[in-house]
Order: C-alpha cells, then structure tokens, then sequence
C-alpha cells in the first residue's frame, strides 16, 4: 500500500509540474493568428551609375552633309534650300562665344596666324562609370506590417502552418555629395569660307534662321572633325530616389513552446517586393574642354513602378500573455532581384535587397 501510495505521488506531482509548464496557446481551439507590428528594413543597398550620356538634345552626329548637328554651345542645320544657296552651305547655324571664332589650318589644326576663319562647336559626353557618387548602405527605414496565419498541424508543444504577411515603408534617401566622372569632348570645326569669301560671322550669341533669307551670314556645312579629348571631370549637385515600398510575404512557419509561455520559432517562402520609385537628379561637371574649362549640366527624373522577386527565412519569437495575446519579435534575411531605374537616360539607381534583414516588432492574435 505505501508503493502504491507513493507511486501515485508522484505520478500527481508529474501531471502538476507537466501541467504548469503545458503551452497556454492552444492551436487545436484557437488555429488562426492575426499579427500586427512595427517592420524595419536594414541594409538596403543604394548605388548611383551614370550612363554614357551628353547634355539634352546635344547630338553632334556624324561628319556626313547636309545633317543635323548640335553641340553643348552652337548647331549646324540644314536651311529652307537644303543647303543649296549655294550648295555646301547653310544660313541654318548659331553659336554661343565670341571664343568659338578661331584661326584654323587643316594641317596643324588650330593655328595662331591672326586670320580666324573658322567657327568651332563641342560637345562633351560623360563616360559610362558604376559608383560615381557615393552611394552604399540605405539608412534603416520604417513601416508597417500585418499578417495572419493558419495552423495546419500541431503536437504537444510544436504546431507548423502556413502565413501571409503585407508590409509598407517608405524609402526617401537623396545625396549632395561631390564625385567625379570622365568626359570626352568631341570638337567640329566649320569654315566661314564660303564660295571663296570669307564670311564674318554675327556678334556671338547668335542664332540662325531656318529659312535662306538673301544675306543671311552662310557657313560651310562639313564638319571638320578633330580628335576627342578626354579629361577628368567633377560631379556636383544633387540627386534622390523616393519609393514606397510594398512587400508580400508567403510561406510556412514552425513553432515550439519552450516554456509554458515563451516560443521560438522559424518561417521561410516566397517573397515579393513592389517598388514605386521617383528618381531624380540634377547635376554639373566641371571639366576642362579644348579652349579652356567648361560645365555640362545634367538633370531629369523618372518614376516607375517595379516587381521584385526571391525568398525569406528567419527566426521567430513569442510570449505569451494568455491563450489569444502574444507579444512577437521576428528576424527575416530577405534576398531578391535588384531594381534599376534609368532618369533621362543618362543616370540611374540600384537598388539592392539581396542581403536585407527584415525585422517586425507587434501583437498577436489567436481566433
């Protein structure tokens, strides 16, 4: 009798100590979960590229006539005769500086003889250059996330199923920072010598008429193509990108009751990122050009709207207040394709979330 009285003891002393440490959330009752929390996103990556561009509307085209060309200080069109009275040249032509009237020699190029014959037009183009401005590590944004959850299957301390979380934050990150670009000038030079007279051309800035009126200061339509040059240039200005920023998470989760009322978890899936962009950018590159120093000025925008796509897997942890209320903290590596948005097609931005942690802070509901 005392055996007995003894073993059954300890069997009640068991149930009791089982019973305190047995889970409060009960998935068999209670199988669906409702979330709500803080989401942060940390190491986002930002890079800005330039493309190989020139300043809008800047073509100097190819060296053939009668075509259009355009330069960062002057053009070279094709008149109402086509450049017919008289052929070769054009009553269709400007340019900006009194500098660009220069003495020319076939032979040796640019010549100091005293006898300016000739008027020349440049266009400068920034080379094609990843990381030209600093970019790197997006600041650490915030927002919002809901979800829900359905137990699929449970034991006595585990359960596993199946979520869908809907997140939103905002991106606003913009940069002034000083960087540096290379740029090539490519310099055409036109005779003023016309049908054997030498035409002086109208005080600088002038701009041309499209229509052969008699009289009209007429240039020779070839261009005289010279070397390009090539120096270093310096970026000042501005540029920025403002998303707001969607993210759809669907996958599977597991949990375990490590005590009565505190769970660790895992979760992993698909994940989608929506991305509605602006990009702008507004910038000077100073560089030296073939008569001197020079600026080429560079702005545009764009806003486009991007779907990103690839995968997440993190850890999970809960307490919980009672059988319906937990309190959760979740720690999510997120790894998708890259976004990248072109602006007048001369910049653009990458944005990277290949290695971004997603971490939500909230409340949980059992129904």
């Amino acid at each position: 009798m005392k055996l007995t009285a003894s073993a059954a003891i300890a069997s009640l002393l068991g149930a009791s100590a089982l019973a305190e440490d047995a889970p409060i959330y009960q998935p068999k009752e209670d199988p669906n979960r409702f979330s709500a929390g803080g989401m942060f996103l940390f190491n986002a990556k930002l890079r800005y590229m330039a493309l190989p561009s020139g300043a809008p509307g800047v073509n100097p085209g190819t060296t053939a006539r009668p075509t259009r060309h355009t330069y960062d200080n002057g053009f070279v069109d094709v008149d109402s005769s086509g450049n017919n009275n008289p052929p070769g040249a054009t009553s269709y032509w400007g340019y900006n500086s009194a500098s660009q009237w220069i003495d020319y020699d076939p032979l040796v190029g640019v010549a100091a003889d005293g006898f300016r014959d000739s008027i020349s037009m440049s266009a400068a183009t920034v080379a094609g250059t990843s990381g030209y401005v600093p970019g790197g590590t997006a600041d650490t944004q915030f927002g919002f996330e809901l979800g829900y959850g359905r137990v699929l299957g449970h034991s006595e301390r585990a359960n596993w199923g199946a979520e869908i979380l809907l997140g939103f934050l905002n991106l606003d990150q913009s940069s002034s920072g000083p960087g540096s670009l290379g740029v090539t000038t490519t310099t055409d030079v036109y005779s003023l010598l016309v049908n054997g007279i030498l035409v002086s051309p109208p005080a600088a800035p002038y701009p041309g008429s499209q229509v052969a009126l008699p009289g009209s200061p007429l240039l020779d339509d070839t261009p005289q193509r010279q070397p390009a040059a090539a120096s270093a240039g310096t970026v000042t200005g501005s540029r920025s990108f403002d998303a707001n920023i969607y993210t759809l998470r669907l996958g599977g989760f597991y949990d375990y009751a490590a005590t009565k009322r505190f769970n660790v978890g895992v979760a992993a899936g698909l994940a989608l990122v929506f991305v509605d962009g602006r990009f702008a950018f507004n910038e000077m590159i100073s560089y030296t050009g073939l008569s001197g120093p020079a600026m080429l000025v560079q702005s545009g925008s764009s806003s486009e709207f991007n779907t990103l796509v690839g995968g997440y897997a993190g850890v999970k942890m809960s307490y919980d207040f009672n059988p319906r209320w937990r309190l959760f903290g979740t720690a999510n590596y997120l790894g998708t394709t890259s976004l990248e948005q072109t602006a007048a097609g001369a910049r653009q931005v990458t944005l990277d979330f290949s290695k971004s942690i997603l971490v939500t802070l909230g409340l949980g509901y059992a129904f």
